[in-house]
């Protein structure tokens, strides 16, 4: 099977999107939503977290750029 895209940063920028709150609305309920802060980039965030980089990940947490919303 050939992937559409090139890498995962493409895929992930290809999901990239505005949406309504009532569509994330339960996944804050269960508590899996993050806020990522206005200084970091989403996408290398999230290409972080897709890629399970936990020492960048962690430090952005530590940093408290990155934060469980509540």
């Amino acid at each position: 099977m050939q992937d559409e895209f090139k890498s995962l940063r493409d895929k992930l920028h290809a999901e990239f999107a505005q949406v309504d709150w009532k569509e994330i609305e339960r996944f804050f309920a269960r508590g899996l939503l993050v806020n990522v802060g206005k200084e970091l980039d989403l996408l290398e965030v999230a290409e972080a977290m897709a890629n399970d980089d936990k020492e960048s990940v962690q430090s952005w947490i530590d940093s408290g750029e990155v934060a469980r919303m509540t």
